[in-house]
């Protein structure tokens, strides 16, 4: 599989770096730490269940853009997605989907932040069995391969759409 096989946390304010923490929700509870460095902010740590905790964190390039973006899902104190961005548009994803502390499924997005394909290790044996391919002529359509005997080549494939997915002309070359 492509990447890491478990999600690092880069830290953003535990460290003790100056910051601001902030009650945007108007609850009277800080929900969000706004770190900064030489005056730039660097990252923000903010708890969207309420629980006192951190569960996302977004990082920021020098010129203010999000370069990173960290989820905890299942608010267990791990990371179990990392999102990464260039120039502002999302390049790829890893996410540990059943949160065993190891990377299953890995996405990678085109040059619009659209999605392109998808790795995933269904089995969680540590090789992808399972690869999803989104169709350019057919919103929200993808062709979805399995591999079910562990040989790296597709044994089965079917295309699934979401509900009301039409179909659009090919683009001409």
């Amino acid at each position: 599989p492509p990447g890491p096989s478990v999600i690092a946390h880069e830290p953003c304010g535990e460290s003790g770096e100056p910051s601001l923490a902030r009650d945007h929700d108007g609850d009277g509870k800080n929900d969000t730490l706004h770190v900064a460095l030489e005056g730039r902010e660097v990252c923000r740590a903010i708890d969207t269940n309420k629980d006192g905790k951190p569960d996302t964190w977004v990082y920021f390039d020098p010129n203010g853009g999000v370069r990173r973006q960290e989820r905890d899902h299942n608010h267990d104190g791990t990371v179990d997605e990392v999102t990464h961005f260039k120039a502002g548009l999302i390049e790829k994803s890893e996410r540990d989907s059943n949160h065993d502390g190891r990377v299953d499924e890995w996405i990678f997005h085109d040059e619009n932040g659209k999605p392109l394909r998808a790795l995933h290790d269904r089995d969680g044996n540590g090789k992808v069995d399972q690869w999803w391919s989104w169709l350019p002529n057919k919103k929200g359509c993808a062709t979805i391969h399995t591999d079910r005997n562990e040989d790296g080549k597709s044994d089965h494939a079917h295309e699934t759409c979401p509900p009301g997915a039409t179909s659009s002309p090919a683009p001409v070359r």
